[in-house]
């Protein structure tokens, strides 16, 4: 199978006409009459993933979010993105994005990794089974306290940043990954939910929600949309036998540092 070949099957799966006008989705970097040998799964173009990348010997990476965002207006080889994509190119290496158009067939599997109970799509596209984001239902009672580790473990996240009283009890849940926290104002103004998980929250955005009796797990913009890998794989795999290997060196880039009195 040539790499043009397998676009068009992932352009049927994904359909480029789903992304928001803003979005650069779809072909970032093309060989498409190379032999297509392997497939290799990431959020982001970065130097360690590139280097897994042309280290496991494939030849198409899929990233979420797209390797052009804003317009190039030079190479130079002592810029890092410049640098990743000197190497691409060396190594005939092509590159598919899948950002928005996957988010918004994504979501409902986000609520099924936190075994929530779906009740609608967030922000749904015309036909109302696709969309950005989910309004969901705890399956039994629970309270914030317990509910923070009980996301942790589902999301495999490190650590969760929340605002809201820990007595809380959590019932109606709203589920909007990655850069989710811009909407947190609208999301409590039209569902006020027992609690928000998202990623990317400002301080206005949680002060605004406590405020008002909402809770707010920041889940991290790494860790809300990693798991869709895993999902891209799965729905791959059922039209590609080719081998597809998921990334092992992306990490959250954020740590948390607390000062020991």
């Amino acid at each position: 199978m040539k790499i043009k070949e397998c676009t068009q099957i992932i352009a049927q799966k994904f359909p480029f006409e789903l992304m928001e006008s803003n979005d650069n989705s779809g072909e970032q970097l093309m060989f498409p009459d190379c032999e297509l040998e392997s497939i290799f799964l990431c959020l982001d173009i970065t130097t360690s993933a590139v280097r897994e990348a042309i280290e496991g010997g494939v030849n198409l990476i899929i990233t979420h979010h797209p390797m052009f965002r804003k317009n190039i207006k030079n190479i130079d080889e002592s810029d890092a993105a410049s640098k990743n994509l000197i190497e691409l190119i060396s190594n005939k290496i092509s590159v598919i994005s899948l950002h928005t158009n996957l988010d918004k067939i994504f979501c409902r599997k986000l609520e099924e990794q936190l075994d929530l109970r779906h009740i609608d799509v967030l922000f749904p596209e015309s036909c109302k089974e696709i969309g950005f984001g989910t309004i969901s239902e705890t399956t039994q009672d629970i309270t914030l306290k317990d509910f923070l580790p009980y996301v942790s473990k589902k999301l495999k996240a490190d650590f969760l940043i929340y605002g809201g009283h820990e007595s809380k009890k959590i019932k109606k849940v709203v589920l909007l990954n990655g850069s989710g926290g811009r909407k947190i104002d609208e999301i409590v103004q039209k569902h006020h939910p027992d609690c928000i998980i998202t990623g990317d929250v400002n301080y206005h955005g949680i002060l605004a929600a406590i405020e008002n009796g909402v809770t707010v797990i920041d889940g991290g913009h790494f860790w809300t949309e990693f798991q869709l890998l895993e999902f891209l794989k799965k729905e791959l795999s059922a039209y590609l036998t080719i081998p597809m290997i998921i990334s092992k060196t992306q990490k959250n880039p954020f740590k948390v540092y607390i000062q020991n009195e």
